[in-house]
């Protein structure tokens, strides 16, 4: 599964990376990246909450997309799906976990 899942991203490690976090390692924070592919519109979106973090949930707005459109939001953990236009909330209830999320353009 983890193979498939690295095979399925790995296409986005080159393209725009954004941080949507801090900059500093703190064990109360979250760290949020995302990687965006300007030519598809699509991207996907990893997301860590640390040990320490007191926050079940963060949200962020998604950086480089195109304003107006709707995205296709995959949870590659649970394989749940939403449609957002801006705003991603990204709910880890258990403290040191992490997921992908995968998003692209609705036509």
């Amino acid at each position: 599964k983890v193979t498939e899942e690295y095979a399925r991203i790995r296409r986005y490690m080159y393209k725009n990376f954004y941080n949507h976090a801090s900059n500093v390692f703190d064990d109360t924070s979250w760290a949020v990246w995302q990687y965006h592919d300007p030519d598809t519109q699509s991207g996907i979106v990893m997301a860590f909450r640390r040990e320490n973090s007191p926050f079940d949930a963060v949200k962020i707005n998604l950086k480089g997309i195109s304003k107006g459109e709707t995205y296709e939001i995959k949870n590659l953990d649970d394989g749940t799906t939403q449609n957002i236009t801006d705003t991603l909330e990204i709910v880890l209830p258990q403290k040191r976990s992490s997921t992908i999320i995968e998003y692209t353009i609705k036509k």
